[in-house]
């Protein structure tokens, strides 16, 4: 389920077409609006707003794109045009936003001054399910293959919050660093390798499930088990 059409699905299985009709003219022009946020000069989505004037803002409501690892968002949640995606996704693979630990929480050249130093793997995570949804294959795997390797940093077996990077320090007190163990770490390699690749799609109210698989060249084969859609 793309594209913010949640309630509009759920209405037309409970068979009330008002709310369906509301629903999907109120995701249009959610959608439309937006559109708005495209900075076209810079290939990439704003990911902040202004809300009054000084410092990077010359007036309340200006966009701002200040390289935070949310600028992939759109593409995570597969509201971008083709086009755009496939812009903004050829930048965000840059430099300026990602690097050997993953998607930067800050790019270099940020206004925190410390960019590309830190990567969280749920950062990395989304990029990687951003980039399988408009069919960028090889450059989804290079992600999903960079969360993966944290899986022996921390603690064995389980992916930590905070990738090793620059400013990774296992020695650092518990009371202030970041989680040894975090469930979220594994959801760009879940919900990547399910929706995206296997294309596993349930429809609850029909009493159905499509699977659609796009298998990357790299991978020889794919396979989930013990997938629980319903009952």
């Amino acid at each position: 389920m793309q594209r913010g059409e949640g309630l509009h699905d759920m209405a037309l299985a409970m068979r009330d077409t008002a709310t369906a009709t509301w629903a999907a003219h109120r995701e249009h022009a959610m959608l439309a609006a937006f559109g708005q946020w495209w900075i076209a000069r810079q290939h990439l989505y704003a990911d902040s707003m202004c809300v009054s004037a000084g410092g990077s803002c010359s007036a309340p409501g200006q966009k701002l794109q200040q390289r935070w690892w949310t600028t992939v968002a759109p593409m995570e949640q597969d509201v971008a045009s083709s086009a755009r995606a496939q812009a903004a996704l050829a930048r965000m693979e840059g430099p300026t936003f990602t690097g050997s630990c993953g998607l930067y929480v800050d790019g270099v050249g940020g206004p925190s001054g410390t960019g590309g130093q830190t990567c969280y793997l749920v950062n990395t995570g989304a990029l990687a399910v951003g980039e399988a949804n408009y069919g960028r294959l090889p450059q989804s795997v290079t992600d999903m293959n960079k969360v993966a390797s944290q899986l022996t940093v921390e603690m064995p077996g389980s992916l930590p919050e905070l990738a090793k990077s620059a400013q990774y320090n296992p020695f650092e007190a518990f009371t202030s660093r970041a989680n040894v163990m975090q469930a979220w770490s594994s959801y760009g390699l879940l919900w990547t390798v399910v929706n995206d690749l296997l294309g596993v799609t349930p429809d609850m109210p029909a009493h159905s499930v499509a699977v659609v698989p796009e298998v990357p060249p790299s991978w020889p084969s794919l396979s989930v088990r013990d997938l629980r859609v319903g009952t």
